[in-house]
């Protein structure tokens, strides 16, 4: 009941703050997501130029991740370890409320854990289900590290690289565990991206 309260009261004081400095956030918010949505838009372009091509590197590219693919399909259905079981019990079982005010532990991979929550909640708490968000991250980071060494040393080392993101085996078997490792690797992956792309031209920001 204590930390229900101290969690209301922060939450009361986060929400005044909030409230002050509305205008502020908003046009603030505003720019950063009219940035994203260009970085999305040009990642998308030149993800359409790369299959408008069809050539080999997009041939060699596809080979990759079904490899990668298949790879974490083999463990996919293993029986649960004991970090899996922990999270599911101790943090997505509890329900989402729990999960956002009470549970604040370098154990506790918060968006991970809510995402796990949902899908839990729709198709039902198996295995497979608790790790999909984890297997789509570890399949996602092959194509976007692809795309950040592609854009600075060429198609030859990003295929190199995406390959060896696809059999490496602990991101083969982060991708297979109902945690947020892969997630974790695909934001960092693309932060560094963005970082080096304001670094280019800070006025991609504002």
């Amino acid at each position: 009941v204590f930390r229900l309260r101290i969690c209301g009261l922060l939450t009361g004081i986060a929400a005044s703050g909030i409230w002050l400095r509305r205008r502020s956030l908003s046009q603030q918010g505003g720019r950063m997501l009219s940035s994203l949505a260009a970085e999305a838009g040009e990642a998308a372009r030149e993800f359409r130029d790369l299959y408008a091509r069809a050539d080999t590197v997009t041939l060699l590219l596809g080979i990759v991740v079904l490899v990668g693919l298949v790879l974490r399909l083999l463990y996919l259905t293993q029986p649960m370890r004991y970090d899996e079981a922990s999270n599911y019990l101790f943090y997505v079982k509890p329900g989402v409320a729990r999960i956002l005010l009470l549970d604040y532990m370098p154990n506790n991979h918060i968006l991970h854990t809510e995402i796990v929550w949902l899908l839990t909640h729709i198709f039902g708490g198996s295995p497979v289900v608790m790790r999909m968000p984890a297997l789509i991250a570890g399949l996602l980071l092959m194509p976007v590290t692809y795309q950040y060494v592609g854009r600075y040393e060429g198609p030859a080392a990003a295929l190199f690289a995406a390959g060896l993101t696809a059999v490496n085996a602990d991101l083969a078997m982060s991708s297979t565990n109902a945690r947020g490792y892969t997630m974790v690797a695909l934001f960092f992956v693309c932060l560094i991206q963005m970082a080096q792309l304001l670094g280019e031209d800070p006025r991609r920001i504002g």
